[in-house]
């Protein structure tokens, strides 16, 4: 994972954090993994606190071979110094193309990032 703030340090302009559904937590019993990607270079700004804390939800729909993904994701974290850290968790609706859905959740997934 990877965090870049602009030069202010009161947004974030890249965020990645790859993330994974363990089998159990889908209706299927098939994990799935993908990865949030928010920021201004995704056009989703996140505004960081004065204290230094985030949150945001960022929800991505798209296709690929004919399977339908819906993905609601949520980070939070903080900011202090050198060091961000925070957690991960959301859904995930994905429709195949037989009609079948298929509903995932995942989280909290911790994560931590330093300088």
């Amino acid at each position: 994972m990877w965090l870049r703030l602009d030069s202010s340090r009161r947004f974030i302009t890249a965020l990645e954090i790859p993330w994974g559904v363990d089998p159990r937590r889908c209706s299927r019993r098939v994990g799935h993994w993908s990865t949030l990607f928010a920021g201004f270079a995704y056009t989703h700004p996140i505004g960081v606190s004065s204290r230094g804390s985030f949150r945001t939800t960022v929800v991505d729909r798209y296709s690929d071979q004919g399977v339908r993904y819906e993905e609601h994701q949520t980070v939070a974290g903080t900011i202090t110094g050198h060091l961000a850290s925070g957690s991960i968790r959301g859904r995930l609706r994905v429709v195949r193309r037989n009609g079948e859905v298929v509903r995932c959740s995942f989280g909290p997934q911790r994560w931590r990032a330093g300088d």
